[in-house]
């Protein structure tokens, strides 16, 4: 009650940040796409006070929830629109979270672009989109593997699958 949108804006985005979140887990733990929803709704209202401008970088991160909540759904409910405003919402938070200023949350949100853009691609048989995806999840694979994190299976096979749903188009 006391962190209001009027008296405590940016206090009053976090707490809509942090119910996001709550409301993102219990809809995987649950299984409710209603979880989602209520989970995209609450990051978009803090976005109505983390603008671009005032807090770069917690307004991206709210881009890159808002873009991992919407993929969930897309694929969820099979939604191509879903999946296209997921694609906007990570492309939006990697105009602030450049490798070269936050180089972990650069990689995890080209991974997450790559891997919704592939299943927008597969979904719509987009050779544009699955070679967007194709090349950011090679440049997440190129930042990570200069980490000491395994994760060379991982980008090995999802690239393969990227591969794969280009040659299936040609």
């Amino acid at each position: 009650e006391e962190r209001t949108q009027d008296r405590l804006p940016l206090d009053w985005a976090l707490t809509q940040g942090n119910l996001g979140v709550a409301l993102w887990r219990l809809g995987e733990r649950e299984d409710s796409s209603a979880r989602m929803e209520e989970a995209a709704l609450a990051f978009r209202a803090a976005l109505q006070e983390y603008k671009r401008e005032r807090v770069p970088l917690q307004w991206a991160q709210m881009q890159n929830n808002l873009g991992t909540v919407l993929a969930r759904l897309g694929a969820r409910e099979n939604d191509a629109e879903r999946l296209r405003q997921s694609v906007a919402a990570y492309r939006a938070a990697l105009e602030e979270l450049t490798r070269a200023r936050d180089p972990l949350s650069w990689g995890q949100t080209q991974n997450n672009l790559g891997r919704t853009l592939l299943d927008l691609g597969e979904k719509t048989h987009s050779a544009e989109d699955l070679q967007a995806a194709q090349e950011a999840l090679k440049q997440s694979r190129d930042l990570f593997s200069t980490t000491e994190e395994p994760y060379a299976d991982y980008f090995a096979s999802i690239i393969a699958r990227t591969e794969a749903a280009l040659e299936a188009l040609q």
